[in-house]
């Protein structure tokens, strides 16, 4: 397989690898992000607000949207997040394609966690740092009246005219030390998923974690069997140290589903469907502290120049939330984003590796058949 993999690799240059993850990547974040619309319109509205989030609290403001605007209304702001999603997702998926192998992680994830780690926070840093004004003019359009933000040209112009070219920015800081921990997750939690379904890891690293982690005895009777006596001590220890937790019950879980789709014949794209979704879950959950300062930040100068001066910067909006609505408020509309991120994060690594493999068998073909002719 391996050997398959680098005849392909010669076989198509690194100009055609990078129009390929643009292709898909476009598509890809488009796909997605249109899909879940409607719950990132009502994450982002409690966010903003001092509203308590619940289930039913996001059901009724669903329905009174419905009611009130219309059915469209919960795409309001998509046509913004388009105009971001389609470059964001582009870059970010070349861009981590490119770390990659700047970094020397390509086919050494196992190896180079920690490199592998930094490719993916660096992707997300690279495709967020290029597209993030429009970013904070889709959340503007996303928590106000249609009659304030109509388009998102008026919204470009009314920022400007209001508050200055530097209000495009607004929460830029937060936004970048979010994106970190994000960015690196999904990638890192794919990559380790796909490879441990092509058998370059081992289920037996993941129960090792497991008994590291949790101390338990009753675990270590699980090296007992024989198809997990290999390479024990391998995988990834500096991730089971305390650092993350629950870490022990994930890594469980995860090593149960990679144990299913052993004995379980599941097509590509679902298989990348189900890791994505994983994926999605551990990064958002990583960052959605930081991701709700960022929304406050872009979004308090809507509510008039004074509340704006309370979410001026990291610091300050952090003591006003936390004041105010205490530590919980952080994760308001976590649940949500557990619902509609992994969805969004599996549709968009699926369809991106999905449609990248089918261009690049395609030029793989066609390089073949033009070199025979000669």
């Amino acid at each position: 397989k391996k050997h398959g993999k680098k005849v392909e690799s010669d076989g198509i240059s690194n100009t055609q690898k990078v129009w390929t993850s643009l292709i898909s990547g476009a598509i890809a974040g488009a796909l997605a992000k249109t899909t879940i619309a409607p719950l990132d319109r009502t994450k982002i509205n409690f966010q903003i607000s001092n509203q308590p989030f619940s289930a039913n609290a996001a059901i009724k403001f669903l329905i009174k949207t419905l009611k009130t605007e219309g059915l469209l209304s919960l795409w309001r702001g998509n046509s913004a997040t388009m105009v971001r999603i389609v470059p964001y997702s582009a870059v970010q998926f070349t861009a981590h394609e490119q770390w990659k192998g700047i970094l020397g992680v390509n086919g050494l994830e196992k190896e180079k966690p920690g490199l592998n780690f930094l490719a993916g926070s660096l992707a997300g840093i690279t495709s967020q740092g290029i597209t993030y004004p429009l970013d904070l003019m889709r959340a503007r359009m996303a928590v106000t009246q249609k009659t304030e933000y109509k388009t998102l040209r008026q919204t470009f112009v009314r920022i400007y005219v209001e508050e200055g070219i530097l209000a495009y920015y607004r929460g830029f800081n937060a936004t970048m030390l979010g994106v970190i921990p994000y960015a690196g997750c999904s990638f890192f939690t794919y990559d380790l998923l796909r490879n441990l379904l092509a058998g370059e890891l081992f289920l037996s690293d993941l129960f090792y974690a497991v008994t590291v982690l949790t101390r338990r005895k009753k675990n270590r009777d699980l090296y007992e069997r024989e198809w997990l006596v290999y390479d024990r001590k391998a995988g990834y220890p500096w991730g089971t140290s305390g650092l993350f937790p629950d870490v022990g019950t994930v890594l469980t879980l995860i090593a149960t589903l990679v144990e299913t789709m052993y004995t379980v014949t599941i097509p590509g794209f679902s298989t990348s469907l189900i890791f994505g979704a994983i994926a999605g879950a551990v990064g958002q959950t990583s960052s959605y502290p930081l991701d709700i300062v960022r929304r406050r930040m872009q979004t308090s100068a809507i509510h008039g120049p004074i509340n704006s001066q309370h979410y001026h910067t990291i610091s300050s909006t952090i003591t006003k939330i936390y004041k105010e609505e205490g530590i919980m408020a952080f994760y308001k509309g976590l649940s949500m984003n557990w619902v509609k991120g992994p969805i969004a994060v599996g549709i968009s690594f699926a369809t991106h590796d999905t449609i990248r493999d089918t261009l690049r068998k395609l030029i793989v073909c066609q390089n073949q058949k033009h070199k025979k002719n000669n």
